[in-house]
């Protein structure tokens, strides 16, 4: 009887976790389908896939199942259920075919100090006499 009780708790468990993955993947689909479009000549988009690679380029298409992406080394199809992560950014922010974030310590002097006074005063030269 006691067997039984954990068979089917594992049991449940097990289906409950399949169910819960299945409705986060369908959302995160449908988040993507809503950021795609096609971007206007200021700006890039990066398409980053579930394998991890990461595209810099423009959507050029955008058909049921796949999007055509035109990226510098040529025009790639991209199946929308691969999509993880689409980002539109800024032209000014690609640097030879590179994408430059935004610096985080823009502000940071405004709040804190650096240490650069420190360092200035360890410029000076110590020797011990015996």
């Amino acid at each position: 009887m006691l067997m039984d009780n954990s068979r089917l708790v594992l049991l449940f468990l097990i289906s409950f976790l399949i169910f819960t993955s299945v409705n986060v993947f369908s959302q995160s689909q449908e988040k993507i389908r809503a950021q795609l479009h096609i971007p206007d000549s200021s700006h890039i988009q990066i398409i980053t896939t579930f394998d991890k690679s990461t595209n810099i380029g423009r959507i050029q298409e955008i058909q049921e199942n796949n999007i055509i992406f035109k990226a510098n080394f040529g025009v790639i199809v991209i199946p929308i259920a691969k999509i993880k992560e689409i980002k539109e950014v800024h032209i000014s922010r690609i640097k030879n075919g590179e994408y430059w974030f935004s610096n985080p310590n823009a502000t940071r002097l405004y709040f804190a100090p650096t240490a650069r006074i420190f360092l200035n005063l360890q410029k000076f030269s110590y020797s011990v006499k015996s």
